[in-house]
């Protein structure tokens, strides 16, 4: 519940991992709706799929997948804006693992359509010279390799990534 609530102090120009929780809104009595899917629409020229290059594709987060012989959760990656959106290619976008899909109404605004994600770190500050993709792996805090994670607006969501191992 800290990561919604540090989600919704939306004023703060603090970075939510230095805010403390005293500052940051209460939802205990906050409805949640939970859903395990999202349907990314996005122009993409490049691919001419649709009127104008719009593209649409669905991004995953759920707890049970099967599928063939494949069980298990299946939480797909996303492309998100980053600090920086109009730096080129992956320096203006940052990429994050989603664990779950969710709605928040709170303080009289009915949807808040957020994601919880865990962030990933790009290895290096330009592409691997062998392959030309940008390496990234996950992000953890601490020595005890806790998952950097946090809440995000769905608007923020760019488009589905796909990481090879």
């Amino acid at each position: 519940m800290e990561l919604v609530e540090c989600f919704l102090h939306l004023d703060s120009d603090i970075d939510p991992s230095d805010l403390p929780l005293n500052l940051c809104p209460k939802v205990s009595d906050s409805r949640v709706s939970v859903f395990h899917s999202t349907i990314a629409t996005f122009c993409a020229p490049s691919n001419l799929s649709g009127p104008g290059g719009m593209y649409q594709e669905t991004i995953r987060s759920t707890p049970q997948w099967t599928k063939g012989d494949v069980s298990g959760p299946r939480r797909d990656c996303i492309l998100v804006d980053g600090e920086e959106p109009s730096a080129p290619g992956m320096r203006g976008l940052l990429v994050a693992h989603v664990y779950l899909f969710f709605r928040l109404s709170y303080a009289g605004v009915e949807k808040y359509p957020c994601a919880l994600v865990h962030w990933y770190a790009t290895v290096g500050t330009s592409p691997d010279s062998a392959t030309g993709l940008w390496v990234v792996e996950p992000e953890y805090i601490t020595r005890r390799r806790y998952q950097n994670m946090s809440v995000i607006h769905l608007d923020s969501l760019i488009h589905g990534a796909h990481l090879l191992p």
